[in-house]
C-alpha cells in the first residue's frame, strides 16, 4: 500500500468516529462557549447614557415634587399641621387660612401681651371656629397661652370689641384677686380665665394682606 494511503478498516473508523454522537462533556463545552461569547457581545455592547440619565433625573423630579406638596397640605384639624413662612407672613409666624399667628416664647400679664402684639400691627387672637380652636391647641403643648378675650360688666368681649357668647368653647372661670381685671388664656384641660397679672405666654393674630 503506498504512501498516503489508507486501509478501508482505518476509513471506516474515521466516519464512525465523525458521525458519534455529542457525549455529555461535549455538550457541557459547547454551553460554556457559547455563554463565554454571548457575556464577550453583552460586555462589549454599548448602552446609551442620555435616555439613562433623562430617566434618573426625572425619577429625582417626581420626588421632589411629592415631598413639596405634602408638605403644603392645608390643615383641617388640630392634628394637621399648618404650613409655615408663607410669603404674607413674617418669619416665625404660622399660617392658617387667613390668618398669621405667633405663639410667644416668653411669659408676661395680658396687658402687656397684648401690647407686644400691637407693636407688630397684630392682636391677642380672636377664635372664629373650633377648628381653628384646634390648629392652636395642636401647637400650643400644654402650655397655657393668652387670647384676645377679656371679661366686662356685661360678659365676654374679643380685642375688637366683638361680644362672645360661649357658642364655639366654654370658660371655666378660676378664682381671681379682687380688683384684678379678667382675661381667657388656652389651658391644656380647655379654655379658662384667671387675673390678668398672672404670666403666660400669648398667641398673637393679624389678617393676612
Amino acid at each position: 500500500m503506498g504512501l498516503g494511503e489508507h486501509k478501508p478498516e482505518d476509513f471506516n473508523k474515521e466516519i464512525e468516529e465523525c458521525l458519534s454522537p455529542f457525549t455529555n462533556e461535549d455538550t457541557e463545552k459547547a454551553a460554556i462557549f457559547d455563554n463565554q461569547g454571548t457575556w464577550k457581545k453583552l460586555r462589549y455592547k454599548k448602552v446609551p447614557l442620555i435616555p439613562v440619565l433623562v430617566i434618573l433625573v426625572l425619577l429625582i423630579l417626581a420626588i421632589v415634587a411629592a415631598a413639596v406638596l405634602r408638605s403644603e397640605e392645608t390643615p383641617t384639624t388640630g392634628k394637621e399641621k399648618c404650613v409655615y413662612k408663607y410669603a404674607e407672613c413674617m418669619e416665625d409666624w404660622i399660617h392658617y387660612k387667613d390668618k398669621c399667628y405667633y405663639l410667644s416664647k416668653d411669659i408676661d400679664t395680658w396687658n402687656n401681651s397684648q401690647n407686644f402684639c400691637q407693636f407688630y400691627n397684630s392682636s391677642l387672637v380672636i377664635i372664629d371656629s373650633e377648628k381653628e380652636l384646634g390648629v392652636l391647641n395642636h401647637y400650643r403643648c400644654d402650655v397655657n397661652y393668652w387670647i384676645g378675650l377679656s371679661r366686662v360688666e356685661n360678659g365676654w368681649v374679643w380685642t375688637n370689641k366683638t361680644p362672645y357668647s360661649e357658642t364655639i368653647f366654654k370658660i371655666e372661670r378660676l378664682e381671681i384677686t379682687p380688683g384684678h381685671s379678667e382675661h381667657v388664656f388656652l389651658n391644656h384641660e380647655g379654655v379658662k380665665s384667671g387675673s390678668g397679672e398672672d404670666l403666660n405666654k400669648w398667641i398673637c393674630y393679624k389678617k393676612m394682606e
